[in-house]
């Protein structure tokens, strides 16, 4: 046994669920008897979504479309047997031109000029088993926007239940400082980017709900489209390519639920099936990312390039999960998931230029390749909880669960070489053929155990103990050259807690591990580390309540080839006042700061370096609205980040809004937005720009 693999191959596993639907639905119901204007909290115009998607992650995140205040209380009508409550707001917004990187702009909130259907929803309530449906919930939102969904649910008691939704996201990423190689040049261009379109629907029925047999099925879709940009690694240099995107993977599920008195079974059948049909070109630039730097004595280039990939995965799924309580202190959960992940590959591409091949030891000026392949993975992943309570105030518990699947795959690739020669010396020839076969297999184990006892102490004090044994193992063989290396580390957690709640106002938590473990299977792996958890809650008190987490961990590793020490620590803090009734603020606050160093292997020269990062981030958000007159509101606030360490950077987000309603129902919403992001170390990524949006709300 080989004990010093510490980094696994990644494994790359898309089941992408759920696509298209529903569309037609939105469109029928949604014009029935005017739909309209969301719940969400008032005022917060994007600030709540856009400040916790875009603002909580200005690098990743794409924000959503803002969320706007909420009607008055609908006060409903009667239509047939129905108490019926809708509302819907509808509007204009308008954005100013971006001061700045508008393609930023885009890649964090993507939010543009024009008519938009911000919210909308409809409810119809009747007495039970009347009619075709005794409940419908219906919501649109977003729509013209980049990111629009659609939720329905229907259902008659005695008969049925069915649920639908559907999302319609696009993808828009062009950050010019990931991984761009050439940016110490000047040049911004992002050689990482994407805008895909993507489709996402999901449908479940259930029949006879409320019974001791329930027999459901389902269906869901998933499809991506769209242009983007990536790198291709040629032998001495990297070069630019573009990417068409495209993608569907459907799933199709069925099974049976069981109510019985003490038992709870559910029994499900799945397939999945994935389609992939990505294609890939040159861009246009012959030279590559390394410029002038000579291989053999020759630059490196690419004229042309293409290639086509057409793959396939099949993916039946079997699911079980059953709760058990055969006593009243007795209680048993387990669950277990079987998948067959079955893919098939090939890969048709053309390549021109002045290249070479170190694996064939050739130069070449052109070459035709061809790979076919397939792949399964058998899965495993079942888990047991047993709950016990020998006395009133002592439970034990012990969870048990076990995860085991391999890669097993075999690739045929062919290549044809023009005008070759052989790096070792000869003459060149007008056409060589390269052929061989290659077989992998990777498999991964983890057992794992937790036991832990809970006390009642006294008068809300609880306290728990336990210890988790988890042991994973990893196996990776290749039969070019066939070799086989395994790796396994074992790990030992200690656990402790306490819980004090002396009343329904006040709670308090803490929670503590220790770990160590033998050997790392990864460079970055938790090895050896202390973790500290503390919440508080404190709440219902003359409209007044505030809640806090501080979270702590501290890991390292002191291999001589790694030495790794890290640790983070994450603190979140909110309160919520409302002296009075026409008034309410909000508030909350966190920081996050992560810090890790360890060796790594520079590729060129083999020699040893150290990484540092250093990430302290801070977040901070508040709200506060104000009843003027009657039902006339004004809402504002705030979101916003600052960075500091690595990257440094900041995003601010003031909002306002004013509510003055009018008459039938009809209220009139103004809302005010600012965006402002800055980067000290890439400065030419900042933006900033002012949106105002104008709707009316319909509430009835």
């Amino acid at each position: 046994m080989n004990t010093n693999v510490r980094l696994c191959k990644p494994i790359r596993a898309r089941f992408l669920l759920v696509g298209l639907a529903a569309l037609a639905l939105v469109l029928t119901a949604g014009m029935m008897h005017t739909l309209a204007a969301q719940s969400n909290p008032a005022g917060t115009t994007g600030a709540a979504n856009a400040g916790s998607d875009s603002a909580a992650d200005p690098q990743n995140a794409q924000a959503k479309p803002a969320a706007q205040p909420p009607a008055a209380a609908a006060e409903g009508f009667k239509l047939g047997p129905y108490d019926v409550r809708t509302s819907f707001e509808v509007g204009y917004r308008w954005t100013s031109k971006v001061d700045g990187n508008e393609q930023m702009y885009r890649s964090q909130v993507n939010l543009s000029d024009g008519v938009r259907l911000f919210n909308s929803y409809l409810t119809m309530r009747s007495e039970p088993r009347t009619g075709l449906f005794d409940r419908l919930d219906l919501s649109v939102n977003n729509i013209g926007d980049p990111y629009d969904t659609l939720r329905l649910n229907i259902s008659r008691m005695d008969a049925y239940e069915f649920r639908a939704s559907y999302r319609d996201m696009n993808y828009f990423n062009y950050i010019s400082s990931f991984a761009n190689p050439l940016l110490g040049k000047g040049i911004v261009f992002p050689q990482h980017n994407l805008d895909v379109h993507y489709r996402m629907s999901d449908f479940e029925l259930r029949l006879f709900p409320h019974r001791k047999i329930v027999p459901f099925a389902g269906y869901s879709r998933n499809s991506g489209s769209g242009p983007g940009y990536t790198t291709i690694a040629m032998t001495g240099d990297q070069f630019l390519l573009k990417t068409q995107w495209d993608y569907t993977a459907d799933e199709f599920r069925g099974g049976v639920q069981f109510n019985l008195a003490k038992l709870n079974l559910t029994v499900e059948q799945g397939y999945r099936f994935l389609k992939n049909h990505t294609s890939l070109s040159d861009a246009g630039q012959p030279a590559g990312n390394q410029g002038s730097l000579p291989f053999f004595g020759k630059d490196v280039t690419l004229t042309s390039f293409s290639t086509q990939q057409n793959g396939s995965v099949k993916l039946p799924t079997s699911r079980i999960v059953a709760r058990y309580a055969p006593l009243g202190n007795l209680r048993m959960t387990g669950r277990y998931l079987y998948t067959m992940g079955d893919s098939e590959t090939s890969v048709g591409a053309k390549s021109a230029g002045t290249l070479f091949s170190l694996e064939d030891l050739l130069a070449y000026s052109a070459a035709s390749d061809s790979l076919k392949g397939k792949a399964k993975k058998p899965n495993h992943n079942g888990s047991f909880l047993v709950e016990y309570s020998p006395l009133s105030r002592i439970t034990v518990t012990d969870a048990f669960d076990v995860l085991d699947y391999h890669i097993s795959g075999e690739a045929l690739r062919s290549t044809v070489y023009a005008n070759a020669a052989s790096l070792l010396g000869g003459d060149p020839q007008t056409s060589v053929s390269v052929s061989d076969l290659q077989n992998s297999r990777f498999a991964y184990s983890r057992v794992r155990n937790q036991a832990e006892v809970e006390v009642d102490v006294y008068r809300g004090l609880a306290l728990r103990a336990g210890h988790r044994y988890t042991f994973t193992d990893v196996t990776v063989q290749d039969d070019e050259p066939g070799e086989s290396t395994e790796s396994d580390m074992t790990s030992q957690t200690g656990i402790f807690g306490l819980v004090y709640r002396p009343n329904t106002r006040l709670r308090v938590g803490c929670d503590y591990e220790n770990n160590r473990s033998d050997e790392p299977l990864t460079r970055t792996d938790l090895f050896d580390y202390d973790q500290f958890n503390l919440d508080a809650r404190f709440g219902a008190w003359k409209g007044f309540s505030i809640n806090g987490r501080l979270a702590v961990r501290r890991n390292s590793n002191d291999a001589s080839d790694i030495d790794l020490r890290s640790h983070d620590w994450n603190f979140s803090g909110g309160l919520n006042w409302q002296p009075i009734e026409r008034i309410n603020l909000s508030a909350d606050y966190s920081r996050s700061d992560v810090y890790s160093t360890l060796l790594f292997v520079i590729p060129q020269n083999f020699r040893t370096d150290r990484s540092i990062f250093d990430e302290r981030i801070s977040a901070v958000g508040g709200s506060m609205s104000v009843g003027l007159y009657r039902d006339y509101k004004v809402e504002f606030g705030y979101r916003g980040i600052i960075s500091r360490g690595t990257n440094r950077l900041e995003f601010h987000q003031p909002y306002a809004s004013l509510w003055i309603p009018l008459a039938g129902g009809l209220a009139f919403k103004p809302s005010w937005q600012y965006f402002g992001y800055s980067e000290n170390n890439f400065s030419f990524e900042n933006y900033k720009t002012h949106m105002a949006a104008f709707s009316l709300v319909y509430t009835r």
